[in-house]
């Protein structure tokens, strides 16, 4: 009997270990009624275009620009400045278009 529980135990952990591999990625359920899976990326690329489009979308709905920033102008020269000064999204330029293509594409001001 000892030796049933033992093994039933062995079984378990290992099942429980085997079930916390991934790769790192992380999926959830949010609070919508289409019960929609989304997925959250570790790339800097996608948190980058992650972080553009809502911002974009939230300034189009007309909602107040962010704490520390003087207007959404300078909020968006503050986020060109923060995701080229590593170089691990792309280049001023780069950057700069993609906010750029953004904007317009929600019919906001030019930069």
């Amino acid at each position: 009997m000892r030796e049933l529980s033992l093994k039933i135990v062995l079984a378990v952990s290992a099942a429980v270990v085997l079930g916390c591999t991934d790769d790192g990625s992380v999926e959830y359920a949010t609070d919508n009624p289409g019960g929609y899976l989304h997925q959250m990326s570790t790339d800097p690329a996608d948190i980058f275009r992650n972080k553009v489009n809502l911002e974009a979308d939230l300034e189009a709905r007309g909602v107040e620009h962010p704490v520390g920033s003087a207007n959404w102008r300078d909020y968006w020269k503050k986020l060109i400045a923060y995701w080229t000064q590593e170089g691990s999204v792309g280049t001023n330029k780069q950057v700069t278009t993609y906010i750029v293509q953004q904007r317009r594409a929600r019919g906001l001001s030019p930069l």
